[in-house]
């Protein structure tokens, strides 16, 4: 016995017994899962708000709700709410209830969010129909809960991403609510239309797959995507490329890319446009300028045989671009072609397309009534007949512009004295009303070689009689940034090289600075965030893109490609556009 006690006053056996306490700590700590590392580091967020936004209604206070969405990137989020008399308390809650779906379902979260809810109103049927109608499709932006107690509740992002509301009947969508309550196996909670809801907003924080942690904007505009502190080139040059690296995984065999998704539901858009598969490939091009990523040249190889497949020669000095799925030729077919082919040339050192770029160019202007500086729009195919003198009025800038750079390449002079015709055309019947970003393109690339003033303040009245709408537009309007950017151009030239302009006395150089910036902050509204993409049928398929939020979140290759041309520039001028702004007084 006593050498047995002998035996347990040894000092190994205490280093022991301190491996085994503080190992069995250290295990302990090791054996967070996931979802736990993600959920502390939330914690620390939402806990701040013990004493700023406790919440009360009917005169009674109600302590706080905690929502938790995790998902796993193939999926659409699970969300999770509870409530709690503190933010730790409401959170906790709340990530039991996700824990033990993780726990149950083997289910891997591979991002988290939680919002806490700031603000409460009760709002009746009635107020709710007035507040859908002050709202485009899916810009109503407030949770819904159903009951005081918030059993039934559902986050903005959850009802716009479930069609949970009609915004054609400005009310409840009550077989698209019932259904998706049934997925979250909670069918009872929605029996009737309650007489009365409770509008709410959050606080929001994102924590992606590394656990790092992103606030996220409250304010109505910018609500729920992660805050940016500066929207500079850096920024913009990785948004850009991500954007790309989406359209790179639309490529397919033949040389298309998929079209196009409706994502609430993973709907793949089953229709084509040969427009807008050369202004794609056009926007591929002008990113290996951009940045020299060798990467995309296999994709930009691929597309445009598959444009070259879909030109036809009419006769032997005219070619024209067929849109087969219509058997129709159009304007801007021809248009897209030339700037597409052109810009190749011009960044491969080839002059591989110069030919059919001539054709192509030649082609236009047989649509063109060179007296007047106006085109016909639409032939039939393949009998190349007269169908449509007017269709689009982007047609009549993209012709011009396609003009313009045809002339820049081949140096052929009837093309530079058409494109000068349709500018006439375009001062003649104030095309500014447009509001067209190929107008701007156009003169933008005529007045390179042709710097009349008359053009030159065309050039600048196009953008600057759209200034307040273009600066307000809540929508994303992808081409505006592009009618800013194509009309800087036009500007720094002058400054450089007109300054004594007459119509700089009257153009407004600041509000034209101001809008540059706000809209490329703006338009990140529309960017596809994983905190934007977890709440979609499929979140890994439509990371990265641009979405038009009020056309049910439609995601086309062409809303891409515009996106992607007016970053473009501005990262290419970013340097600039900042001196120019400091300049004006404009803080950033």
């Amino acid at each position: 016995m006593n050498k047995g006690k002998n035996h347990f006053r040894r000092p190994y056996f205490l280093i022991a017994i301190i491996f085994i306490i503080f190992g069995g700590c250290a295990k302990d700590n090791g054996s967070k899962t996931p979802f736990d590392k993600k959920a502390d580091a939330l914690k620390k967020e939402i806990v701040k708000f013990q004493t700023s936004f406790k919440i009360k209604y009917n005169s009674k206070e109600s302590g706080y709700i905690v929502f938790l969405s995790v998902c796993n990137k193939d999926e659409r989020a699970v969300v999770f709410h509870a409530g709690g008399k503190t933010p730790k308390a409401a959170f906790n809650n709340a990530a039991e209830k996700a824990r033990n779906f993780i726990n149950e379902k083997e289910y891997q979260a591979y991002w988290v969010k939680a919002d806490i809810v700031n603000t409460i109103r009760a709002v009746d049927t009635a107020a709710l129909e007035e507040l859908l109608k002050a709202s485009r499709s899916k810009g109503f932006r407030y949770g819904i809960a159903y009951d005081k107690l918030f059993e039934c509740a559902f986050l903005e992002t959850e009802i716009n991403s479930n069609n949970l509301l009609s915004y054609t009947d400005k009310a409840i969508n009550v077989n698209n609510t019932r259904s998706y309550l049934r997925t979250r196996g909670e069918r009872n909670l929605f029996t009737e239309i309650p007489p009365e809801f409770y509008l709410f907003t959050t606080i929001g924080f994102f924590c992606d797959e590394n656990n790092k942690i992103y606030e996220l904007y409250s304010n109505y505009s910018d609500y729920g995507r992660r805050k940016v502190a500066l929207v500079d080139d850096k920024l913009i040059s990785h948004h850009i490329a991500g954007t790309v690296d989406f359209l790179k995984r639309q490529a397919r065999e033949d040389g298309r890319f998929v079209y196009g998704y409706y994502p609430i539901f993973d709907r793949e858009i089953g229709t084509y446009n040969i427009i807008r598969h050369a202004a794609t490939v056009w926007c591929l091009i002008e990113q290996y300028a951009l940045t020299g990523d060798v990467s995309l040249v296999p994709y930009i190889e691929d597309s445009l045989k598959y444009l070259e497949e879909n030109i036809e020669n009419a006769k032997d000095d005219i070619a024209y671009v067929i849109e087969r799925n219509v058997n129709e030729v159009k304007l801007g077919a021809n248009a897209l072609a030339i700037l597409t082919l052109v810009s190749y040339m011009e960044n491969f050192q080839t002059r591989r397309y110069e030919q059919l770029v001539v054709q192509l160019a030649n082609g236009i202007l047989s649509l063109m009534d060179e007296e007047e500086g106006s085109y016909w729009h639409v032939l039939n195919y393949p009998d190349y007949s007269p169908k449509e003198k007017y269709r689009i009025v982007y047609y009549d800038g993209e012709a011009t512009f396609a003009l313009a750079r045809a002339y820049s390449f081949t140096l052929q002079e009837k093309y530079l004295e058409a494109a000068k015709k349709a500018v006439e055309y375009f001062i003649k019947h104030n095309y500014e009303k447009h509001q067209d970003h190929w107008v701007a393109y156009s003169v933008n690339e005529v007045t390179k070689y042709y710097p009349d003033e008359r053009f030159l303040e065309f050039g600048l009245l196009n953008v600057q009689v759209n200034l307040e709408t273009i600066y307000g537009r809540d929508t994303l309007y992808h081409t505006y940034l592009e009618v800013l950017m194509a009309t800087f151009e036009i500007y720094d030239r002058i400054m450089e090289n007109h300054p004594n302009l007459e119509y700089l006395s009257t153009f407004d150089d600041k509000y034209f600075f101001e809008t540059i910036f706000h809209r490329a902050e703006y338009m990140l509204n529309y960017f596809i965030y994983p905190e934007v993409a977890m709440y979609f049928q499929n979140p890994g398929r439509i990371l990265d893109a641009f979405f038009v939020r009020h056309v049910n979140y439609r995601m086309r290759i062409d809303d891409q490609a515009h996106v992607i041309c007016g970053y473009q520039k501005y990262v290419k001028h970013y340097k600039k556009l900042e001196k120019y702004g400091k300049k004006w007084g404009i803080r950033r």
